[in-house]
């Protein structure tokens, strides 16, 4: 099957796009003046997920490719609005600020207008998020998020796009008042207020004259419920935490609820028409996987390729103190595959010959070798008490061995009377997971890698 080219994707979308207005323009009569129209291009609950690690059967997701995605819709649409609603940070401890600090600067170069606030946004203390949104200019909004000592919001409540047009868009960004903020928050120093309350506040600021007043809500689904059914001049409300997407529309008092799949796999595109006097006349909404037929965006791989650059450089040079001393008094430490191959001649034939044991290699290919995103599924005990730590003080458990689906071989090799304590089933699915690998069948797969 031939992927789509950029061209045709965008000549393919521009004729979606006809083929809607013609129908809606159809369903609300002709005109002298023809309904004016918005294109919303939304994401939530990108979790740090700066791109696909490129090993799933379905390989969706990544910033470079959502750039790409959002360039083509932006160039062909009128009134054009992009929009996230929170949670755009991960929690990871491995190389988490520089990937947040990728996930802003592509934000920034792709557009965005209005961002809402998450509680994953917190996890590196308040000062760095607010700090960095002061820093990059995100447009981030947070109408019910205060300072829990000064009492002054932490971030602007709302603001207007206008188009060149007329039309005129307020956005409100809220967060939820029962998420529960990282650790890294002192208790009491931010205050979330009542994200309705805010909600209802703000629609009397924005005032008279706007003509669609959209939501970006990091909530759960009962408050995006609240807020649309207890506000009724809000038209749509795009919400995060959750990660569900919203494939069947259908109205919450006089708006429409928007959310996408989680991690950043899809980009959601609504496309509204206005009514004469304002407010969403009608909505179709479009939940497109961000996949291979979208290349990574010229600008943002290039921040792909030094952050790559970047890591290698540490993780060659940089081996945490006392590693080595440390491995040295490790009661029980993973003896690595070559172990197996006097003893079991065949079985580690069978697995020197599979994809198992080449598998750093294909991380190698994608300068990725470093990235411990990656790391845990293509060696052997990564996170696990004597198993693969660091290249320079583990190379032999470099690749999936053995004992990545037989567990720890120390005292099998020390006494060959003595059996495996590992679950093979249960180690192929931490890896294969729906995620990484949708199309995977254990009880299919099994027999091609069992020996």
């Amino acid at each position: 099957m031939n992927t789509p080219s950029r061209t045709e994707f965008h000549l393919y979308f521009r004729v979606t796009l006809i083929i809607f207005a013609a129908a809606w323009f159809g369903v609300t009569g002709c005109s002298r003046e023809p309904a004016q129209t918005l294109t919303i291009v939304y994401s939530n609950d990108l979790n740090g997920v700066i791109r696909s690690c490129g090993c799933p059967v379905k390989d969706n997701g990544g910033l470079g490719r959502r750039a790409t995605f959002t360039d083509i819709v932006r160039d062909s649409t009128t009134n054009f609005l992009l929009v996230d609603a929170g949670d755009f940070f991960g929690r990871e401890v491995n190389y988490g600020k520089e990937k947040a600090d990728i996930t802003m600067k592509s934000m920034g170069l792709m557009g965005y207008h209005g961002v809402a606030i998450g509680e994953k946004e917190f996890g590196f203390g308040t000062d760095f998020i607010v700090d960095r949104v002061n820093a990059t200019g995100l447009p981030v909004l947070g109408a019910n998020v205060y300072d829990g000592e000064t009492g002054e919001l932490l971030f602007p409540p709302s603001w207007v796009v206008e188009y060149p047009g007329g039309l005129e868009v307020g956005l409100i960004g809220v967060m939820g008042s029962q998420l529960k903020l990282p650790p890294q928050v002192e208790p009491g120093s931010i205050r979330i207020a009542d994200p309705v309350n805010a909600v209802r506040r703000e629609v009397a600021e924005l005032g008279e004259g706007i003509d669609v007043i959209v939501v970006l809500a990091h909530v759960f689904l009962r408050d995006a419920q609240a807020i649309a059914s207890s506000v009724p001049e809000v038209d749509l409300v795009i919400f995060g935490h959750e990660g569900r997407p919203i494939r069947k529309l259908r109205r919450h008092g006089n708006a429409f609820l928007l959310q996408v799949p989680k991690d950043g796999t899809h980009a959601g595109v609504a496309f509204a028409v206005i009514g004469k006097d304002g407010g969403v006349r009608t909505l179709s909404n479009y939940i497109k996987p961000l996949s291979k037929e979208f290349e990574d965006h010229e600008a943002i791989a290039r921040l792909f390729q030094s952050y790559d650059m970047n890591v290698a450089a540490k993780e060659k040079s940089t081996v945490p103190s006392g590693l080595y001393e440390r491995r040295l008094r490790l009661p029980k430490p993973y003896p690595g595959s070559e172990a197996c191959a006097d003893c079991h001649e065949e079985e580690y034939a069978a697995w020197k010959a599979s994809a198992h044991a080449h598998a750093m290699a294909t991380l190698a290919a994608e300068s990725r070798e470093y990235d411990r995103d990656c790391i845990p599924c293509h060696t052997t005990g990564f996170y696990k008490r004597g198993g693969f730590e660091h290249v320079s003080v583990t190379p032999g458990l470099t690749n999936v061995g053995c004992e990545s689906c037989h567990g720890s071989g120390f005292d099998h090799v020390s006494d060959t009377a003595r059996g495996l304590e590992g679950d093979p089933g249960a180690a192929c699915l931490s890896c294969h997971t729906d995620r990484q690998d949708p199309d995977f069948d254990f009880e299919a797969d099994w027999p091609l890698i069992r020996h």
